[in-house]
């Protein structure tokens, strides 16, 4: 991943060009979120996904970080088949 940004109930990562991941269990990720993660795909591929607002900044701030950390992870113990050279 080369970035990661959130704004407004949209959170951006952009794959690194080169990412070791294992593209065929993309699907089994997207499915896991429901509808709310996509994958843009193109020269520089991306994931997109949309997270829900409570309107209170601290709530919200707390929770998005809870969010990205799982979205994270999810994404490692999916998509990375050789976890060894991660």
């Amino acid at each position: 991943m080369t970035e990661l940004k959130a704004a407004g109930e949209m959170i951006r990562m952009n794959m690194h060009s080169t990412a070791l991941i294992d593209v065929a269990k993309i699907p089994d990720l997207i499915k896991l979120y429901k509808g709310r993660l996509k994958l843009v795909t193109g020269k520089t591929p991306y994931f997109t996904c949309s997270y829900k607002k409570e309107g209170i900044v601290e709530l919200d701030e707390e929770n998005l970080l809870k969010f990205v950390d799982e979205l994270l992870t999810n994404m490692y113990n999916i998509l990375i088949s050789d976890k060894k050279d991660a």
